[in-house]
């Protein structure tokens, strides 16, 4: 059986008639489960309905009151390559891979400029690399009028390991 709580005044009745649990601390009325539950059952439908979820979110795009084909990508996964994103996202201009100030190594984000062949009308607000879900974020220029791309940017199709 299940172990179940009972208070001390009611454990000798509840021994004796344990379908018939009538304490407060029981649970008027509770009855005890026949059999466990089926976890695994449990999380494969949890699975199903997170991938049913993500494939929704998937077809939802970004809209913004600004044109842009500039984005920021965030949560990739360390095996990203600027082809997979190409894949993903249509031809890229210019990648930036988001780096470390101290180690110089890739941290999972990086921006991006669509090429001006591509539609970048209707961007998805999510995308998948390598079975992970990254999240696509437009933005626009800044007001400092800081060089795009950076002046130290090297076009590269990994991100860089760092030191």
């Amino acid at each position: 059986g299940v172990p179940v709580s009972v208070c001390s005044s009611c454990q000798s009745h509840a021994k004796e008639h344990s379908r018939e649990l009538t304490c407060e601390l029981c649970k008027i009325g509770y009855r005890a489960p026949k059999a466990a539950p089926d976890l695994v059952g449990m999380k494969r439908t949890a699975d199903q309905q997170q991938e049913e979820d993500a494939k929704r979110q998937k077809t939802t795009t970004t809209t913004t009151n600004f044109k842009t084909n500039r984005y920021f990508i965030s949560k990739l996964p360390l095996t990203t390559t600027k082809t997979k994103l190409e894949e993903a996202l249509g031809k890229i201009a210019v990648l930036v891979w988001m780096t470390d100030k101290k180690t110089k190594a890739f941290y999972g984000s990086c921006m991006l400029e669509i090429s001006d062949d591509a539609q970048s009308t209707d961007m998805p607000s999510h995308i998948v690399v390598d079975k992970k879900r990254a999240k696509v974020s437009p933005f626009r220029e800044n007001n400092n009028n800081d060089p795009w791309p950076p002046a130290n940017h090297q076009e590269r199709e990994y991100p860089p390991i760092g030191t």
